[in-house]
């Protein structure tokens, strides 16, 4: 975990470089994005105040709900966010 985060440490100090052409930055900014999406992120934990329709779904008041970085719902141990695609950590 730590070299992806040394990684994208050194990715964003050289998109400050002003001699990277644009094409170059445009790859680095979606490196960035990409490797960020590999890094677990735990999911928002709430709970239904009300009941809630989502999707083809009904959760009543009081059941545990989860969403993602993104604010797109996510399942309970979905290994990722099928909206964003972000990995999900769940311990």
């Amino acid at each position: 975990m730590e070299d992806y985060k040394y990684s994208l440490d050194i990715m964003r100090q050289e998109l400050k470089s002003k001699w990277i052409c644009p094409e170059i930055k445009y790859a680095l900014k979606a490196s960035i994005e990409a490797l960020g999406k590999q890094i677990p992120q735990r999911p928002t934990h709430l709970t239904a105040k009300n009941d809630i329709k989502i999707g083809s779904f009904i959760f009543h008041k009081g059941c545990k709900i989860y969403s993602c970085k993104c604010k797109e719902w996510v399942g309970y141990k979905d290994p990722f966010c099928k909206h964003c695609g972000q990995k999900l950590k769940w311990d």
